[in-house]
C-alpha cells in the first residue's frame, strides 16, 4: 500500500466530484435563466448529480481496495482548472452575461472537454466495478453531448 498514491487517488476523486457538482449548478442555474429550456437544463443537472453519486461509490471503492485504483494520465491540475473554468462560467451567468444559446454551447463545450479529455481516465483499475462506473459515466456524457448537439440543431433551424 503507498500512502502516497493513495492520497493522490483520493484528491482526484474529489476534483471529480467538485467538477461533477459545478456542472449540476451550472445546468441548474441555467434551468432557472433559460425556462424555455428547462427540461433539458434539469435533465443534465440531475444526471451530474447521480455522478456525484458515482464518484463517491468509486470512493468505496479505493478504501475498501487500495491497490484497486491508480493515478491515470490525466492529472491533479488539469481538473482544478477545468473546474474552475465551469465556475467561471456559473459567475458570468450569474451576472446575466451569458445567453441562451451561448449556454448552450458552453454545456456542449463542457461536455467534449469531458470526453476529449477522458477526465475519467484520470484513474486506472483493472476491477471490472470501476471500469462499470467510469464506462456509465462516459456514456452518459457522450450522451449529453449528442442530445445538446441536437437541441442546438433543432433551436438553430427552426
Amino acid at each position: 500500500m503507498d500512502p502516497k498514491k493513495n492520497s493522490t487517488v483520493l484528491m482526484i476523486m474529489d476534483e471529480l466530484a467538485g467538477i461533477e457538482t459545478r456542472l449540476a449548478a451550472f445546468y441548474g442555474r441555467c434551468a432557472d435563466a433559460f425556462r424555455i429550456d428547462r427540461d433539458i437544463w434539469k435533465e443534465l443537472e440531475a444526471d451530474e448529480r447521480s455522478h456525484v453519486d458515482f464518484v463517491s461509490e468509486l470512493k468505496s471503492m479505493m478504501i475498501l481496495r487500495p491497490e484497486a485504483i491508480e493515478p491515470g494520465k490525466v492529472g491533479l491540475p488539469a481538473l482544478q482548472t477545468y473546474k474552475k473554468g465551469i465556475e467561471e462560467q456559473i459567475f458570468r451567468l450569474e451576472r446575466g452575461e451569458i445567453p441562451r444559446m451561448n449556454a448552450l454551447f458552453i454545456a456542449r463545450d463542457f461536455e467534449n472537454t469531458l470526453i476529449e479529455k477522458a477526465f475519467y481516465s484520470v484513474l486506472r483499475s483493472r476491477y471490472p466495478e470501476f471500469m462499470a462506473l467510469t464506462g456509465r459515466i462516459d456514456a452518459e456524457t457522450q450522451r449529453h453531448r449528442d442530445k445538446l448537439n441536437a437541441y442546438i440543431e433543432e433551436i438553430t433551424s427552426a
